[in-house]
């Protein structure tokens, strides 16, 4: 079969990596595979994260074998900023020898270093929990639903996904406004515990409440 030839604006197109961005991106962050994007995108749902930026470049090995080594991100949690790397599919995770030089790099500096295969970002249910999630992040959220979930949440929370859902009332699909929230940091939703259901506790978001100032805490 002959091949396809390929314009040089689609070849840019398939060799550029997708950025990843969400509430919690301070530069968006290149994602070559759809490994690193669902890695990115559990990260910006975890409660505890509260910022995300590209990970840094370190020098590892010396002489002949020196290189360059491009983590994917460096996420800020509660108490902990962790250079997160993730191994592209088809490639090998590092040796032990190279993740014990990283951490200890990265460990002079205050981070933590951490090595996530694509069989580790596909592990149930975060892996479907989140896309399912993420899947609603342009779902349209009016002023008055909005207000409604966060006051519901601060009044009553933690409370059932089907129960919180109660306070949209602007909507025709009450589940994904919560959802979308989820995606804004603005709600919290429990994704590692069990599928996404009725059940599934919401509380309020970091990133939904304000200092005195009337800025977000991160």
């Amino acid at each position: 079969m002959p091949s396809v030839p390929v314009s040089r604006v689609e070849w840019r197109r398939l060799r550029t990596p997708a950025l990843f961005e969400s509430a919690k991106t301070l530069q968006p962050i290149p994602s070559p595979s759809d490994a690193h994007y669902q890695a990115m995108v559990q990260a910006t749902l975890d409660a505890s994260v509260l910022q995300m930026e590209p990970g840094p470049v370190i020098a590892l090995g010396s002489g002949q074998s020196a290189h360059q080594h491009q983590t994917t991100a460096l996420i800020s949690a509660d108490a902990s900023r962790t250079a997160l790397y993730v191994v592209s599919p088809g490639d090998k995770p590092p040796e032990p020898q190279e993740i014990e030089e990283a951490s200890e790099r990265f460990r002079t500096t205050g981070c933590l270093y951490q090595v996530l295969t694509p069989a580790d970002v596909r592990r149930e249910p975060l892996y479907s929990n989140s896309k399912l999630v993420w899947e609603c992040r342009s779902q349209r959220v009016a002023a008055g639903d909005r207000i409604r979930i966060l006051h519901v949440l601060t009044e009553s929370g933690p409370l059932p996904l089907i129960e919180t859902a109660s306070a949209a009332l602007r909507t025709s699909d009450a589940i994904a406004v919560v959802l979308a929230l989820a995606c804004q940091g603005l709600v919290e939703i429990d994704l590692a515990v069990g599928p996404l259901g009725p059940e599934t506790q919401v509380r309020r978001g970091m990133l939904s409440k304000v200092s005195g100032g009337g800025t977000a805490q991160i």
